[in-house]
């Protein structure tokens, strides 16, 4: 399920999957950065470039997103949050943007499965890159947690073998 909101400029989408996985399963595979290359549209590379020395999670992370010939570079800052099972991420401090923000929680539902929800809110800062998202924004939510669908029956698959 996908829902978009706009506000002048301000791109929301929202998108929510029910899962038979385990909670920190889920929180595991989103709290890792690094594999947001594997599974993210458009990311061409994700790099944590910052852990928290307490926790290990990331606290700051890099990723290079492309589109049609266009291709950048940004930072976030990052909050993995264990017991809310909750991972934010913020690059509105980033000069390609006047806002963007990611919320990723993870919550019990019915009959053994997990709902995981994500809510991507964007606002470019260039009229150019604001055009460019109008091709992909209403489906950018969805096509992302599809992709984290996928990536997590092959993670949980590969830690089914090496179980056995």
């Amino acid at each position: 399920m996908a829902f978009r909101c706009t506000l002048r400029r301000l791109e929301c989408y929202r998108a929510s999957r029910l899962m038979p996985y385990k909670p920190s399963f889920l929180f595991s595979l989103i709290s890792n950065v690094n594999e947001y290359e594997r599974f993210v549209p458009f990311c061409q590379k994700s790099k944590v470039t910052e852990y928290d020395p307490k926790t290990g999670y990331p606290t700051k992370a890099d990723l290079t997103v492309g589109f049609k010939g266009l291709c950048e570079t940004f930072d976030s800052k990052v909050v993995c949050d264990p017991v809310a099972l909750t991972v934010l991420a913020d690059a509105s401090h980033h000069r390609l943007f006047r806002r963007l923000k990611t919320h990723w929680s993870i919550e019990e539902a019915s009959r053994g499965r997990v709902r995981v929800d994500l809510e991507v809110d964007f606002e470019f800062a260039s009229k150019l890159h604001g055009m460019m998202s109008k091709f992909v924004g209403s489906s950018v939510a969805s096509e992302i947690i599809q992709g984290f669908v996928q990536q997590a029956k092959i993670k949980h698959k590969l830690e089914s073998e090496n179980e056995k």
